[in-house]
């Protein structure tokens, strides 16, 4: 699979779309497409924007085939566990859909996204939500990294490497507060 990243690569920004695309719907590509958007902001910095952009919807469409997937084949994988646990997992994705996959589409690795974006195509949260939390949390994403590559060059990856236990920290911390709120808000409502 490196040989077909290198070939890509020299693409540039075609490349970068098939990258994102491709690691987005399940083949996983080395580094995926982080890298690459903060290499080609740090040569052209200017064009950062234009490079999130370009990964951002190319993510976007790889998350959708794999939330399509999910969708047509996730009944038989979810008929394995219990229905109390389904029901659970169903009662939690339309509490928080759009927050739920944005968050897990916004952090970095290791955190896994995929198991959350297909996960909602498994229990159909609806299409337009479902794209636009993927769309929201890869374009801060991307457009973070992007941000990066053009002001801080060939130092923003290793920046970002220091920087992933702070970002899973922060997505946390978020979810937590989220689930605060949300509770808060049920109980004075009631």
């Amino acid at each position: 699979m490196s040989s077909v990243r290198e070939t890509l690569l020299t693409l540039g920004p075609l490349g970068l779309f098939t990258i994102a695309l491709l690691d987005s719907a399940m083949v996983p590509l080395a580094g995926g497409p982080d890298g690459l958007v903060m290499l080609l902001s740090a040569w052209d910095p200017p064009r950062a924007p234009i490079y999130a952009g370009i990964a951002t919807i190319g993510s976007t469409l790889g998350c959708l085939i794999l939330y399509t997937i999910a969708r047509h084949v996730g009944e038989r994988m979810l008929s394995r566990f219990p229905t109390s646990r389904r029901e659970r997992w169903r009662q939690w994705l339309d509490q928080y859909d759009l927050l739920a996959v944005a968050l897990a589409v916004f952090l970095p690795p290791p955190f896994p996204a995929k198991p959350v974006v297909a996960l909602a195509g498994v229990l159909a949260l609806p299409r337009g939500r479902f794209l636009a939390g993927v769309f929201l949390g890869r374009l801060a994403r991307y457009g973070l990294e992007g941000y990066l590559g053009a002001r801080f060059g060939s130092a923003a990856l290793s920046m970002l490497r220091r920087a992933s236990p702070w970002l899973l920290l922060g997505g946390a911390a978020l979810v937590a507060i989220a689930l605060l709120l949300r509770k808060k808000r049920r109980s004075s409502s009631e």
